[in-house]
């Protein structure tokens, strides 16, 4: 996988003239999937190249001020509201492990949660809509929490240290940098609305992460993703913050990979793109799968933002149900299965 990339240089790229494509799989695993391709498919002449959609928005790591905001306006009036940290219908399927993992989260523990010096990140991933002069929270809070929240946020819009700045933030190597196309959180907050999405099907605790410049759909979707995989991070044994859910998002249990296209994203003369389901985990739940291609549908959208083509969740669903699928077998292996039952 190539994860040495200049992320400014993707996101100051021309997306609408194609996709922006990282490549996925190496060349003895593309051969190694064409060879049992062509044991199933005939027409499969040659060996093809995967890929899988880059990530076309920006991780930026905020300010520590947002970061108390979150801690201490958001959450802690979540912790008050005594709300489950699992829906009862949507995530079933982890409420065993829940003991476990609430005696690990600092989540589930107020007192320790919220102890003077004990810090809290908060993250913002910044889209393509400039005109959009809304900063999201990843859930809505009560008029109670509001009020907090608004005295906080009055604070925060008077300039007072070189600290209010944000950072870039790797996601390949969770390295930090100083960000210079972002303004100072006293401008950012003065110049921008405030929003909240509304609360999650997957989960409702909060998630720490802002979204800037998004449509608000746009922003849900990444929301539900992010929520989604924190719970496979929580049965990964991993700890339910942003960081985590980063693993699971660069490391996911479901993906799409396509092909057809080249190394400019631009979709090859006399072909047409072709999207392929690849199961990384073998109990990757509905949630996952349907969150994951939303997202998939929503980057898209973004990439060729501009062009006279609309890519929607039912073109994406009826090309994956007429496609071969790959499941995970062992370590580096897939198994193949297809469509066309004579084949098989």
């Amino acid at each position: 996988m190539k994860n040495n990339y200049n992320y400014q240089e993707k996101m100051n790229s021309n997306t609408s003239q194609g996709l922006v494509l990282r490549e996925k799989a190496a060349k003895n695993m593309v051969l190694r999937i064409y060879t049992q391709l062509k044991r199933k498919i005939p027409f499969c002449k040659k060996p093809v190249k995967y890929w899988i959609l880059d990530e076309p928005n920006s991780f930026k790591v905020c300010p520590y001020e947002l970061g108390f905001i979150f801690k201490y306006d958001v959450v802690r009036h979540y912790l008050k509201s005594n709300t489950p940290f699992y829906s009862s219908v949507s995530n079933t399927e982890y409420k065993p492990r829940f003991p476990f993992h609430r005696k690990r989260s600092k989540m589930y523990d107020p007192q320790y949660f919220l102890k003077n010096g004990i810090s809290y990140n908060c993250y913002m991933l910044v889209g393509p809509d400039m005109g959009n002069r809304t900063i999201y929270f990843s859930t809505a809070i009560s008029e109670d929490g509001m009020l907090e929240l608004n005295i906080s946020l009055s604070l925060y819009k008077i300039p007072t240290s070189n600290s209010d700045i944000f950072a870039n933030l790797n996601i390949h190597n969770g390295d930090w940098e100083r960000c210079n196309d972002m303004p100072r959180l006293a401008d950012l907050l003065n110049e921008n609305e405030v929003g909240f999405l509304p609360p999650s099907d997957f989960a409702p605790v909060p998630c720490q992460v802002l979204f800037y410049h998004f449509q608000e759909s746009d922003a849900i979707i990444y929301r539900d993703l992010f929520v989604v995989y924190r719970n496979r991070a929580i049965k990964r044994g991993y700890m339910p913050n942003f960081p985590s859910i980063l693993e699971v998002f660069l490391d996911p249990p479901y993906e799409i990979f396509i092909m057809n296209v080249d190394d400019n994203g631009n979709i090859l003369q006399d072909k047409k793109e072709e999207y392929n389901e690849v199961y990384h985990d073998c109990d990757v739940t509905w949630a996952e799968r349907h969150c994951y291609q939303k997202y998939f549908v929503c980057k898209v959208n973004q990439m060729i933002e501009g062009s006279s083509r609309y890519f929607t969740l039912s073109y994406l669903q009826d090309h994956l149900e007429r496609n071969p699928v790959f499941h995970r077998k062992g370590k580096t292996g897939y198994k193949i299965t297809t469509p066309f039952p004579e084949f098989t």
